[in-house]
């Protein structure tokens, strides 16, 4: 008990020591980040479709890489894991001054690019 009233009180010093300066949310931000969303909504929908085929791939089975979700994740863990993730994007994007917030962005776009291009060369679909 004492050891995680010690990392709450740590983690939240944090917050009150750093100082958070955000910019102006301009419409480019508004465009990286729907653009963020969509990317991460779709490999959603590719790991759904994998958790809803039990992991087999024209008959072959198939392991999620992310280790946050572990090799053969439910679809509620699945959900959450991608419902928080695009908040917690939401939330960094917003508290980021640029030039930073720009390339958590970009550095989010190419990553999931990397990931939906991967799983669709190897046959993955997107569908909930």
């Amino acid at each position: 008990m004492k050891r995680k009233m010690i990392g709450v009180i740590l983690f939240m010093s944090f917050f009150w020591i750093q100082p958070a300066h955000a910019d102006e949310w301009s419409g480019k931000d508004t465009a990286w980040e729907a653009t963020c969303l969509v990317l991460m909504m779709a490999d959603w929908a590719q790991t759904s479709n994998m958790v809803h085929r039990g992991f087999l791939l024209d008959g072959k089975e198939v392991n999620e890489i992310n280790p946050i979700l572990g090799r053969r994740p439910d679809s509620q863990k699945v959900d959450l894991y991608f419902a928080s993730a695009i908040l917690t994007h939401v939330g960094m994007s917003y508290l980021l001054p640029n030039p930073y917030r720009r390339y958590f962005q970009m550095g989010t776009v190419g990553l999931e690019l990397f990931i939906i291009g991967n799983n669709y060369g190897i046959g993955m679909k997107m569908s909930w």
